[in-house]
């Protein structure tokens, strides 16, 4: 397989381009400074996609730190990347002899606060996303659905591991164990989330190129919920143990957790990598690369 993969720079996307090389595929890696997806692609991007021809677009470039996203409505910025930007990349793919197949990295925030009446979400579940980024990644899949292009929307929960990095939860923490701390301090020790190796997404994202069914929406995750503060104490586990939890809040919150009946109907996709195993090697490499 050809693939071009736009956020390439990213955290997940590197995760991506590495695994689909492993695989044998050719892949040209677009981040930012190929193309700000602010603005119509450059001649030279252009002119590149057409050259190479690919059989998968995987489109994972978004803004997507909630300060950048703006509280409540979405700002006139996240909409131009996160939903303007998918346009631009979808009229970009529409124009190539190949005619790619354009695999569109969702949120499954895009469920919103289910509460606890709702064990597992599947992809038919009312869509009612609270946080702008989640807000602007609906509005990027009504976009794809209007284009006429071939897509697929992988709707991913979170996804953690080695290279992520602050200011989000799981580096965050690393950073404050790695540069000495007294106790690990945490916003919230009792929210459960669905929580994936980024290896293991990244998987599923090539797999849903492949075997996808064009139009389709599949949910990306462990179907498992897992509290936050058994996080933190993996992660104390393998970084310092007996180092205490100090959480600024622990009333108990539930985000939506994913059914993936669909897309392991379709493709035998499991996660592999146990947690604390992604865990230990998320916090391995946050002191390879800033210890």
């Amino acid at each position: 397989m050809k693939a071009i993969v736009t956020g390439a720079a990213g955290f997940a996307g590197q995760h991506l381009a590495r695994h689909l090389r492993q695989c044998g595929d050719h892949v040209l890696e677009i981040s930012r400074a190929d193309w700000d997806l602010r603005h119509d692609p450059p001649a030279s991007a252009a002119s590149a996609f057409t050259a190479f021809a690919p059989d998968a677009l995987f489109h994972l470039a978004a803004l997507s730190i909630p300060a950048q996203c703006g509280e409540g409505e979405p700002t006139a910025d996240a909409v131009n990347v996160n939903v303007e930007g998918t346009r631009r990349v979808a009229e970009l793919a529409s124009t190539i002899s190949s005619r790619p197949r354009v695999v569109f990295v969702s949120t499954g925030r895009v469920y919103g606060d289910v509460g606890n009446e709702v064990e597992l979400v599947n992809e038919s579940q009312p869509t009612a996303p609270a946080s702008s980024y989640a807000k602007t990644k609906l509005q990027a899949e009504a976009v794809l659905q209007s284009m006429g292009v071939d897509f697929i929307i992988a709707r991913a929960f979170n996804h953690l591991g080695p290279g992520q990095l602050p200011p989000l939860m799981l580096p965050q923490w690393c950073q404050q164990i790695a540069e000495g701390t007294d106790a690990l301090r945490v916003h919230n020790s009792n929210v459960w989330v669905d929580a994936t190796d980024v290896r293991d997404v990244v998987r599923a994202y090539r797999l849903l190129a492949l075997k996808g069914n064009s139009g389709e929406v599949y949910n990306v995750g462990s179907g498992t919920a897992t509290r936050t503060g058994d996080i933190a104490k993996m992660l104390i586990d393998a970084a310092s143990p007996g180092l205490p939890i100090i959480a600024e809040t622990e009333a108990e919150h539930r985000n939506a957790i994913s059914d993936t009946v669909r897309l392991r109907n379709l493709t035998d996709w499991q996660p592999e990598i146990p947690l604390r195993q992604t865990i230990a090697d998320a916090w391995h490499c946050w002191l390879t690369n800033h210890g």
